[in-house]
Formats: C-alpha cells, structure tokens, sequence
C-alpha cells in the first residue's frame, strides 16, 4: 500500500476507500448541512406569506410540524437499526435518499404553485422524519462492517 493513495488530507483511509469517496462524503455533508440551514431559516416565511399564518402562532406551528418529525424518527429508529444491520444498508440509504427528496420536491412544489396547507407541511415533517429515522441507523451499521475490530471502540 503506498501512503500516499490511502490519505485525504490529514485522514487515514481504509484499503477499498479511496479520496474519491471522501469528497463524495464531504461534498455531501456540505450540500446537507446548506439544505437544512435553508429549510430552518425558510420556514417563518413560508408560514408568514402562503400560509398567513400570523407571527403570534408561527412557533406553535413550527413545534408542531417538529414534533410530527420527532414522533415518526422515535417509533422507527429501531426496527430500522435492527434491519440496517440484517440487510444491505445501502438499500436503506438509497430508499431514505428518495423519500427525502421525493418530500423536498413536493413541499416546494406545493409552495411555489401557491395552493401550499398548513397539513402539506406536516405531511412533509413526518416523511422528512421517516427519511431521517430510516437513513441514520444505516449510515451507522456501515462502521462495523468497514473497520477492523480493534479500531472500534465501544
């Protein structure tokens, strides 16, 4: 093995990792992180100018749409982490990943087309949590199946 291929930067990779993968893994870390600081800071918006929601009620709108997402990620995380780690986690990933994007692509669609409900929200809270609770414990089964033993810890 030459050290130089089995390096990104400052990391050690395992022997089938390659820099590709990590700026692949990176590079969507970065697009996530942009995504959910823009639905967050998007949200009083939406709530204010096509739902008219008035400002005095829109932080009992948004715990509410929360807690839709929080209820279906408490009642899956898991029965998902247990099937994460008897079958092909990329499977998994890859039905969280369309679900999301499926989600993303309807909330905005119903925004934009200006027909957007306070239930098209919540809709999209519990199936953006489904995607979350589904995608999480896969990721997470990845580790003991790419790393030796001895650099697991506990």
């Amino acid at each position: 093995m030459s050290g130089k291929s089995n390096r990104f930067g400052p990391f050690w990779l395992q022997p089938d990792v390659t820099p590709v993968n990590m700026l692949s893994l990176f590079l969507g870390a970065y697009a996530t992180i942009g995504l959910l600081t823009f639905i967050a800071l998007s949200t009083p918006y939406v709530l204010t100018v096509y739902l008219q929601i008035p400002q005095g009620e829109q932080g009992a709108v948004s715990g509410y749409l929360h807690t839709f997402q929080e209820i279906i990620a408490i009642a899956v995380f898991g029965p998902i982490g247990v099937l994460a780690d008897r079958i092909d986690a990329r499977k998994l990933i890859g039905i969280a990943q369309a679900n999301a994007a499926i989600t993303m692509i309807m909330v905005g669609l119903v925004t934009l087309l200006g027909v957007a409900q306070l239930w098209h929200l919540a809709l999209g809270a519990f199936l953006w949590g489904a995607s979350a609770a589904i995608d999480e414990p896969a990721r997470a089964s990845f580790f003991p199946r790419l790393l030796p033993r001895p650099l697991l810890r506990s």
